[in-house]
């Protein structure tokens, strides 16, 4: 299936949500907030892997410290600036059916 096919086939809140991330991922302002951000916490969750469904059990007590008094609060206050649930690599592709693919340069 083509990309076009696809995006016509997409809801339209699916096309709106996707165009969305499309400017906001070319966004200088937004790469360099990302970038910054990746470089402050880049090497933590290398080391310590992402959430997801981990609890707070899994992670040493520094490692837990740290995400909770510099990691979470700069979550937030990306995500505030930018109108997104979590800060997101721009070179992040989603195609229009909502599945993501990386296309880091």
């Amino acid at each position: 299936m083509t990309r076009t096919k696809g995006f016509n086939d997409a809801s339209t809140e699916v096309q709106i949500t996707w165009f969305k991330w499309e400017f906001l991922r070319r966004n200088e302002d937004y790469q360099r907030d990302f970038g910054e951000y990746e470089r402050r916490f880049g090497g933590w969750f290398k080391e310590n892997g992402s959430l997801g469904s981990r609890s707070r059990e899994m992670f040493s007590p520094e490692a837990w410290s740290l995400f909770r008094s510099e990691i979470a609060p700069a979550i937030h206050a990306i995500s505030n600036r930018w109108g997104i649930s979590e800060p997101v690599n721009p070179g992040f592709d989603f195609d229009p059916s909502g599945v993501g693919s990386s296309t880091e340069k």
